[in-house]
C-alpha cells in the first residue's frame, strides 16, 4: 500500500494551467497559488477511471484546501485500489490526521496541540495492523521531501504554464512535503509519548556472535504484564531506523515482540553477506532470547520472503527454544533466487542494491523501475556479458560477482539452509503459506518437498491460494490485477499467523483454516479443500503430447501420443532483440490475468489442447517432460499455461524456466551433446488450482527463454555469465519431438 502511495501520476492531458514564474521563488506566493493551481488541476481532472484518479485527487484535496473531502477519498481509494474499507482505514493515515486537525481550524500556536489530539484519537482507533501500518509512514525523510520539491520548482522556474501532468506532479510532491514536513516530528513525539504508557522499549541492543559479530535487536514488551512470556520474532535483512511498531503488533497479540536485523543491517557494524550467517546467527539470537527473564524459554519466527528463508535457515541448526516457525513465500536460495532453475536474473541486481547501498533499505534505487529499465535493457540489446551488468548499473558489485561465481546448487548454497538429514531432524510445527502467483513459490515448495523427503513427524502445514507474493504474506487483495479472487480465499493471514502461535505457544486451538495438512482454495469453485498431503490434492491425471502439426501459427496439444515420431523445427537467432513478447514480470506489472488478446515472441511456440468435456480443476503442479536435440551444448527453456475460457478469456495460471544442462542434477551441469535427442524433466514446476468449465481449453506457450529479466544463455558451454551476443553468430536449431508431454493434475 505504501509504495501504491508514492507512485507518481501518469496521465496523457493537454490542458494547459497558468501557474506565474515568480511563485517558483516567492515561497508566500507558491504557498498562497499552489492552492489556486490545485483548484484547477481538480476541475481538469475528471477521468474517474484513470487507475491514480483517487490517489492523485486526495492529495490534490489537501493542496486544495479542500480537507473535508480527504478521508472520504481515502474510502474511495481504499474500495477501488483494495477492494475493501474496513482494514484499510490506515491508508493515507499521514494526510488524513492532517486535514482532520487543519478542519479543526488551528493557528500556528495551537496546531502541534491539535494535531496531538487528532492523531492519538486517529491512532487508536486502527487495529494493530493499522497502527503498524500508520506508524510507517512516519519513517519518511522530511529533509528529501523538501529537497525533491525545491528541485521540481527549480525545473519549472521558466514555465508560465503547466499541462495536467507537471499540475499534478507539483502539487503532489508539494502536499508530501506540507504533511509530513508539519507532522511527522509531532507524531514521533506522540507516538514515543505513547509507548512510555504502554510499553518497554529497548531499541538498540546489540547481541555479540561468538566470531565477534553483532546483531541489533528491537524488543518491545508490555507494561502491563509481569510474567515471562513466548517471544514472537522477524529475522529481517530489510532494516527500517526503527522497528518498534512491528514489535508493538507482537505486543497486542500476547507476546514479547521481537525484530533482529541480520549481521550488518542497522546497528551493526559488520559487513553485509546476504544469506551467508544466517543459519548460524540465528542460532545465538534464539539463545541470548531465551534467557532473558521476560522469555518463558518459548520462540516463534514469522515473517515473508527473505524473512521466510531466515526461519528455514534458523531450523537448520534448531535451538531447543525454537518452538515454532511460520515461513511464508520463503525464498530458497540457489533454488530461485538469485538463479532460478539454474537461471540468473537481473532482478537480483536491483535487490542487492536495495538491502546493500545503506545500513537499511534504499527504497529511492529500488523503487525507480525506469531506470533499472534503462540498465537491463542497455545490456540486453548490447549484448554484452551477464557479469557486467553490475559496471553498467555503476561500479563492480563484490555480492552480484559472489554469487555469479556459484551458478550451480553447489555446497555454498547449500549451507544456508537445510540439506538432507537436518530436514529430518526438525521436530517443530510448521506452517507455510504460498500462493499460486507467488513469486518464490518454488523456494516454498522447495523446502515442502525436502522435508517431506527426509522427515517422518509430518509436521508440516500448508496454505495456498490465489495470492502473488505479498498476498499470501499479508492480507491478500480482494482484487488481484484485473482478477477478482474468489470470497472465501480473502483472508488476513496475519491473524492466522497469530492464532498458530496461540495454538503452538499457548495450547489453543488450532486456526480454523487448518482443517488438514494441504489447505487450498479452488479458483472458481470459491471453495477451500484440505487434504493429508499434496498428492491428495488431485485424484486424476491427464497427459498432453506436444503436436507437431502446425494450423493457423500453433500447434495442438494432443491427449495421446502421436503415431510415429515427429517433432517441430525451430531457429532462434539470439542476436534478434526486438521480438520479445510479453513476459510474467511483464504480465504482473501490467496486472493483467485475465485477457481478451493473446501474444507471443517469435521464439516461442503455442500448443493448445480441444476443449474439456466436463468440468474439473487442475490441482497440483504442472508437469513437463521434454524431448528435443540441438546444435548447441545448452540452452534455457521456458513455458507458461493458461486456461483459455470458452468465452475466449486467456486466463494467466503459471510460468516457469529452467537450463537444460541443470534439469537433471541442480547441483552438476551436464551440457548437452549436439545433434543428440535428449530427454530433461522441469524441476521445482509451479502449482495452481483453477476450476475448469466445460469448453474451456489448456493453452501451453513454450520455447527459449529471451529477455531482458534473465542471462541470456547462448549454448557455447561455457560459463553464461561470460558469453555475449558474439556467441551468437549461429543461430539455435532446435527440433521438439512430439514424446514431450506436460503432465497435469486433475481434481473431478
Amino acid at each position: 500500500m505504501l509504495i501504491t502511495l508514492g507512485l507518481a501520476a501518469k496521465t496523457s492531458f493537454s490542458q494547459k494551467l497558468f501557474f506565474a514564474k515568480e511563485n517558483y521563488t516567492d515561497s508566500i506566493a507558491f504557498k498562497k497559488n499552489i492552492v489556486v493551481l490545485a483548484e484547477q488541476v481538480i476541475a481538469a481532472y475528471e477521468v474517474s477511471t484513470k487507475p491514480n484518479y483517487y490517489d492523485d485527487l486526495f492529495r490534490l484535496q489537501v493542496v486544495a484546501q479542500q480537507y473535508n473531502k480527504v478521508s472520504q477519498t481515502l474510502t474511495q481509494l481504499a474500495q477501488v485500489s483494495f477492494g475493501d474499507t474496513v482494514n484499510t482505514k490506515a491508508l493515507g493515515f499521514v494526510f488524513r490526521t492532517y486535514s482532520l486537525t487543519m478542519l479543526k481550524d488551528p493557528q500556528p500556536l495551537t496546531f502541534d496541540r491539535m494535531f496531538k489530539s487528532t492523531f492519538k484519537t486517529e491512532y487508536n482507533a486502527l487495529s494493530s495492523e493499522g497502527k503498524t501500518m500508520a506508524a510507517a509512514y512516519y519513517d519518511k525523510d522530511v529533509a528529501d521531501l523538501k529537497a525533491k520539491l525545491e528541485k521540481l520548482k527549480a525545473k519549472y522556474a521558466k514555465k508560465e504554464q503547466l499541462d495536467l501532468d507537471e499540475g499534478i506532479e507539483l502539487c503532489r510532491t508539494y502536499c508530501s512535503a506540507l504533511c509530513y514536513g508539519s507532522t511527522v516530528a509531532l507524531a514521533k513525539e506522540t507516538m514515543n509519548g505513547m509507548n512510555e504508557d504502554l510499553y518497554i522499549v529497548e531499541d538498540s541492543i546489540l547481541v555479540r556472535m561468538p566470531d565477534g559479530a553483532q546483531i541489533a535487536l528491537t524488543v518491545v514488551r508490555s507494561k502491563e504484564v509481569k510474567q515471562a512470556l513466548p517471544a514472537v520474532m522477524l529475522y529481517n535483512i530489510y532494516a527500517m531506523e526503527s522497528h518498534v511498531d512491528v514489535c508493538k503488533e507482537m505486543v497486542s497479540r500476547g507476546y514479547v515482540g521481537i525484530v533482529a536485523n541480520t549481521r550488518g543491517k542497522r546497528l551493526s557494524p559488520d559487513p553485509l553477506h546476504p544469506y551467508e550467517h544466517d543459519a548460524n546467527d540465528a542460532y545465538h539470537i534464539i539463545d541470548w532470547i531465551s534467557k532473558q527473564k521476560w522469555c518463558d524459554g518459548q520462540v516463534g519466527m514469522y515473517g515473508g520472503s527473505y524473512l521466510g528463508f531466515s526461519q528455514w535457515s534458523a531450523a537448520k541448526k534448531l535451538h531447543p527454544a525454537l518452538k515454532t516457525i511460520v515461513p511464508q513465500v520463503a525464498v530458497a536460495p540457489g533454488i530461485d533466487f538469485p538463479l532460478h532453475n539454474g537461471i540468473f536474473m537481473t532482478y537480483m541486481l536491483s535487490w542487492i542494491k536495495f538491502v546493500s547501498n545503506n545500513k537499511l533499505t534504499d527504497y529511492e534505487v529500488f523503487d525507480n523501475m525506469s531506470r533499472w529499465d534503462s540498465v537491463f535493457t542497455m545490456w540486453y540489446n548490447h549484448g554484452g556479458r551477464f557479469d557486467s551488468l553490475d559496471e553498467i548499473e555503476g561500479k563492480t558489485d563484490p555480492i552480484f560477482d559472489r554469487w555469479l561465481s556459484h551458478p550451480t546448487y553447489d555446497k555454498y548454497w547449500q549451507s544456508m539452509i537445510p540439506q538432507q538429514e537436518e530436514f529430518g531432524k526438525i521436530n517443530i510445527p510448521i506452517l507455510t503459506t504460498t500462493g499460486y502467483w507467488d513469486a518464490d513459490q518454488v523456494g516454498c515448495m522447495h523446502y515442502y518437498n525436502e522435508y517431506h523427503k527426509y522427515n517422518k513427524s509430518d509436521n508440516l502445514y500448508m496454505i495456498i491460494g490465489p495470492y502473488d507474493h505479498a498476498g499470501a504474506q499479508g492480507m491478500p487483495l480482494q482484487k488481484l490485477g484485473n482478477y477478482s479472487i474468489d470470497s472465501v480465499a480473502y483472508l488476513s493471514f496475519t491473524d492466522v499467523v497469530f492464532d498458530w502461535f496461540d495454538y503452538t505457544l499457548k495450547g489453543k486451538s488450532k486456526p480454523k483454516i487448518l482443517k488438514d495438512k494441504v489447505n487450498f482454495e479452488v479458483m472458481g469453485a470459491n471453495e477451500w479443500r484440505h487434504v493429508p498431503s499434496l498428492s491428495q490434492m488431485s485424484n486424476d491425471t491427464l497427459k498432453f503430447y506436444f503436436g507437431n502439426t502446425e494450423l493457423n501459427d500453433q500447434y495442438s496439444l494432443l491427449s495421446s501420443q502421436p503415431n510415429g515420431a515427429g517433432y517441430i523445427s525451430q531457429t532462434v537467432d539470439l542476436r534478434v532483440r526486438n521480438d520479445i513478447a510479453k513476459t510474467m514480470e511483464e504480465m504482473m506489472l501490467g496486472e493483467s490475468y485475465i485477457d481478451s488478446t493473446f501474444s507471443h515472441g517469435a521464439h516461442q511456440l503455442v500448443f493448445v489442447s480441444d476443449p474439456v468435456k466436463e468440468p474439473f480443476a487442475i490441482a497440483g503442479p504442472i508437469e513437463a517432460s521434454i524431448t528435443a536435440s540441438i546444435n548447441k551444448k545448452d540452452m534455457d527453456v521456458s513455458f507458461e499455461i493458461y486456461e483459455l475460457t470458452a468465452d475466449g478469456k486467456y486466463f494467466y495460471l503459471m510460468s516457469n524456466y529452467q537450463r537444460a544442462s541443470l534439469a537433471k542434477d541442480p547441483t552438476q551441469r551436464n551440457l548437452l551433446t549436439e545433434g543428440k535427442i535428449e530427454t530433461f524433466q522441469f524441476n521445482h514446476d509451479y502449482m495452481t488450482c483453477n476450476q475448469m468449465e466445460a469448453g474451456s481449453r489448456i493453452v501451453v506457450v513454450f520455447g527459449i527463454n529471451k529477455n531482458f529479466n534473465w542471462q541470456v544463455n547462448y549454448g557455447t558451454g561455457k560459463d553464461v555469465s561470460e558469453e555475449t551476443i558474439l556467441d551468437a553468430e549461429v543461430p539455435m536449431e532446435i527440433k521438439w519431438y512430439n514424446s514431450s508431454f506436460i503432465q497435469v493434475p486433475i481434481l473431478r
